[in-house]
């Protein structure tokens, strides 16, 4: 195997989509950046050394690599939401 050594082992990668698909199932899709600063945020809840503390994310080449290793799973832009309120009722 070349290249650098995973910043997650398989079952510890495996938890991360399933964290992403529950926030997802809940209403909660995540973009690229929050995908990115969700895999770090797990790392220091983890003590899991591997992403730059000046950036709080992984790394873009994670991301990619990441979707490639996960085909399922998907990013898109999430849609907006309208709010709807009284005013809007007139």
């Amino acid at each position: 195997m070349s290249g650098r050594k995973p910043v997650f082992d398989a079952k510890t990668e495996t938890d991360l989509v399933d964290i992403i698909k529950d926030l997802s199932q809940r209403g909660f899709p995540l973009g690229t950046k929050k995908v990115r600063s969700t895999a770090y945020n797990y790392t220091l809840q983890h003590g899991i050394d591997g992403f730059s503390a000046r950036k709080k994310a992984a790394a873009y080449e994670w991301l990619k690599s990441f979707l490639k290793r996960h085909p399922e799973q998907s990013i898109r832009q999430p849609d907006r939401t309208c709010i709807w309120n009284e005013s809007n009722s007139n």
